[in-house]
């Protein structure tokens, strides 16, 4: 059985303060990376615009072609109006894929057809955290924190947010709804914290990608861990 195109943490997640559009697509990714043509043929008759979708990584069915060598799988997608230099949200594109992966012959014809062999900027690069409030590690933080701020490196989607938690540690008190402020990169959430506790909060994790910038390219995750101090 060949595996998936894609690896997936393996961590039980429930994720709360969920607001973003749905991804789309994965059926035909995974139908590209098997080779079974006649199978994509098929989903693009259906529905011609799958054949700009993108998974949870930004990644499209082009890209997936790229990765495996599939030439034949490639012309038919590129025939049907794919997007040659479409990036992934890490920056990549189907050149880049296939010379990552050796297929050279797949990278010929990729420049044959109209790749291009662009570097990445910033505005093709997912948004990051740069500073949270408290800081991930801090070990005193005041359990009267009424709100928690996050500060990313690009100015987000308003809307949309994951603030994700896991089975394994402390998720704090929610109150009310989250919000970006007037900078459009800090979105801030009121909490309501406890004493002498660990709290733990993913920023975006696994299909789980509500925190974008406006062009819908998904945060980095990140990891917030924190631990409120005595009560006063």
């Amino acid at each position: 059985m060949m595996k998936r195109y894609t690896l997936s943490m393996a961590i039980a997640i429930v994720a709360l303060l969920i607001s973003s559009s749905p991804l789309f697509g994965e059926q035909i990714h995974d139908t590209v990376a098997s080779g079974d043509l006649k199978k994509v043929k098929e989903l693009l008759k259906a529905n011609p615009e799958l054949v700009s979708s993108k998974d949870k990584d930004g990644v499209t069915p082009l890209q997936v072609a790229a990765a495996y060598g599939r030439k034949d799988m490639a012309e038919f997608l590129l025939a049907n109006n794919a997007d040659v230099n479409a990036r992934a949200y890490n920056g990549t594109t189907p050149l880049i894929v296939a010379e990552s992966n050796k297929h050279k012959e797949m990278a010929e014809w990729l420049l044959v057809h109209g790749a291009k062999n662009l570097l990445a900027d910033i505005d093709d690069l997912p948004p990051s955290v740069v500073k949270t409030v408290p800081q991930s590690g801090e070990l005193n933080v005041d359990p009267d924190m009424e709100q928690i701020a996050v500060t990313f490196s690009k100015d987000m989607k308003d809307g949309a947010w994951a603030w994700c938690q896991t089975p394994i540690a402390s998720y704090p008190r929610i109150e009310g709804k989250p919000k970006y402020l007037q900078n459009k990169r800090t979105c801030t959430v009121k909490v309501v914290l406890e004493p002498d506790k660990t709290y733990v909060i993913w920023l975006n994790m696994n299909q789980f990608q509500g925190f974008q910038d406006r062009a819908g390219r998904p945060s980095v995750p990140y990891l917030l861990v924190f631990k409120t101090g005595h009560s006063k």
